[in-house]
């Protein structure tokens, strides 16, 4: 209920999750194909968040379930009428995120 119905999340990349993923159930199927391109093993820990009116801004540790293989990504949310309007994914190392998630 946080996206707006026609939002989009941009996940660039040259893998598997790269794209445009529009709509709540887009999105929802992002994360599942996350789950599913990690074998269920993506552990996500936040590490920060800077919100302001029309932006916020999160930082996310990404690893193994073991705490293996870790990388940082940023995530930019725009934000429009009190929703998420568009996502967009920054991995600080692109090539670590695509091996990970190339799993299945």
């Amino acid at each position: 209920a946080l996206f707006a119905e026609d939002a989009v999340f941009s996940y660039p990349g040259r893998g598997a999750l790269h794209g445009e993923w529009e709509g709540r159930k887009g999105i929802l199927d992002f994360w599942a194909k996350q789950d599913l391109c990690s074998d269920g093993g993506v552990r996500p820990q936040m590490l920060d968040l800077v919100a302001g009116d029309r932006n916020v801004f999160l930082l996310v540790r990404i690893a193994r379930a073991d705490g293996t293989g870790a990388w940082t990504r940023v995530v930019v949310y725009q934000i429009s009428n009190g929703k998420i309007a568009s996502a967009r994914a920054f991995e600080d190392d692109p090539d670590r995120a695509e091996a990970f998630f190339s799993r299945k």
